[in-house]
């Protein structure tokens, strides 16, 4: 008992639940131990070391696949400093890709405090037209009906042309194949416009989806497209 800790006490000095930790344990990424006929869970000092390595591994967004062989990598660090390299890549990637799209000239751009300054300028200016309310309105109404289930009620605001595409069976299919525990919360976590779509982004629990909305017009629906997030 000296070197093992009960799964409320590992929540605690973790920063994390209950939930979490059973999902990881499902998912044969971590290991409890059961002392006599007692239903808590314990777990050794070792455990509990994995276990954090995995939480910081999952702040940075990465799939379960990923961290189980990066948690099993005979240098953590290493592995963890090239995840966070990587991310930073992305990252200067997708700013250069939004002074693009948005034709906001490069050499205006001298600190990260200018590159903050002009992506709130701009979605200011985007969020201020009706167009734009309109499509949040419809892609978080979507989004809302499918958190709650409403498969049939989110596929009957689609257009014509999208049903006769795409039939509910395969819509039923696609959503259901992201794993979803019925004691965790899925929310939206934010979103945003992206050219003539709109994105919704849906945190679960074991990773966000991002949901592409089309439309016909601003009131229309006519497609919609979900990718897993790393």
């Amino acid at each position: 008992m000296e070197n093992l800790l009960s799964i409320s006490k590992v929540c605690e000095l973790l920063h994390t639940t209950s939930r979490t930790l059973r999902f990881y344990e499902e998912k044969s990424l971590i290991k409890s131990t059961r002392i006599a006929d007692s239903p808590i869970r314990y777990y050794t000092i070792e455990e509990v070391e994995r276990i954090r390595k995995i939480l910081i591994l999952r702040s940075l967004h990465l799939p379960l696949h990923e961290i189980q062989s990066l948690i099993d990598h005979n240098n953590f660090v290493d592995s963890l400093s090239q995840q966070m390299r990587i991310l930073a890549s992305k990252q200067q990637s997708i700013y250069q890709n939004y002074l693009t799209l948005h034709k906001i000239p490069a050499d205006s751009i001298h600190t990260v405090s200018d590159l903050k300054n002009a992506i709130t300028q701009n979605a200011l200016m985007e969020q201020n037209t009706p167009e734009y309310r309109t499509k949040k309105t419809l892609a978080l109404h979507a989004t809302n009906l499918l958190l709650e289930d409403k498969l049939q009620e989110f596929y009957s605001i689609f257009d014509e042309d999208f049903k006769q595409l795409i039939g509910i069976n395969t819509l039923e299919a696609v959503w259901g194949a992201y794993p979803h525990n019925p004691d965790f919360m899925r929310t939206i976590v934010t979103s945003y416009q992206n050219k003539h779509d709109f994105i919704v982004i849906v945190q679960t629990e074991t990773c966000k989806i991002l949901i592409t909305y089309s439309y016909t017009d601003p009131n229309q629906l006519s497609g919609v497209a979900f990718e897993e997030m790393e």
